[in-house]
């Protein structure tokens, strides 16, 4: 979708139009948009879907954990594995110790042992900490996606025109914008005198995380007369409009 201003009656009107009709490339239908029809259709898609309560939060977190440790058993399995190695690969070094201060290994061969064992050591340190490493950083992009899903609906709402185009496209993946009547029935040409319907796909992460709680979002409709799925984009002026 591409932005625009025009100016008559007496002021100046901003609007949103698609570029497939503007263009000829498509037999798109969609009429000219009002930018604060859209935008208010769009802030109802964040009040919808782009938001979870505190109770939703905390449990989802809790549902959240509980999936990341089930997928990362193995990871479980190679840290008991791994730390099980330090401690025999420690006594072994021990040993070595012990041997050399009783004269049973020369200083050339436990200098050798040693290397040995102390290769072992930082290998099995090495696979603890990216076993470790990967729970953490699952848990860090769940708390960024949760922060995001508590407070970015009021975000957007008071946000400038930046702030609104990098919400839009960190939690939605596009947007569906069509116009009915009351009916809900679709509106061809350029009528002005319906509804702005906007239907969001939320970006995979969210939406995986909002799935927790049973809280899926419907997938947009079949209904849209325009039917470009390119993430919304900030125009020259604007914060929300889309690539068709």
């Amino acid at each position: 979708m591409g932005y625009g201003k025009s100016r008559g009656r007496g002021g100046e009107y901003e609007y949103f139009f698609c570029l497939g009709r503007h263009t000829g490339r498509t037999s798109c239908d969609l009429p000219y948009i009002s930018v604060e029809k859209l935008e208010d259709a769009v802030l109802q898609e964040w009040y919808a879907k782009g938001w979870l309560s505190t109770e939703d939060l905390a449990q989802t977190r809790l549902a959240a954990i509980a999936a990341i440790d089930e997928y990362l058993d193995s990871s479980k399995a190679l840290l008991a594995q791994q730390s099980k190695r330090l401690e025999v690969l420690a006594r072994k070094k021990q040993k070595l110790i012990d041997a050399y201060l009783d004269d049973a290994l020369s200083a050339d061969d436990i200098r050798a042992r040693q290397t040995e064992v102390q290769r072992e050591i930082s290998d099995a340190r090495s696979l603890l900490l990216s076993a470790e490493n990967d729970r953490l950083q699952m848990l860090e992009r769940l708390d960024t996606v949760l922060n995001a899903l508590e407070h970015a609906a009021k975000l957007y709402e008071r946000g400038n025109d930046t702030t609104k185009r990098s919400l839009n496209q960190a939690l939605f993946d596009y947007f569906e914008v069509d116009y009915e009547d009351e009916a809900g029935q679709p509106l061809g040409e350029a009528r002005q005198d319906g509804a702005c319907r906007v239907e969001a796909a939320l970006t995979a992460p969210v939406a995986a995380v909002r799935a927790l709680r049973g809280a899926e979002p419907e997938k947009p409709g079949t209904r849209a007369s325009c039917t470009g799925s390119g993430r919304w984009l900030q125009s020259a002026d604007r914060g929300v409009a889309s690539e068709g």
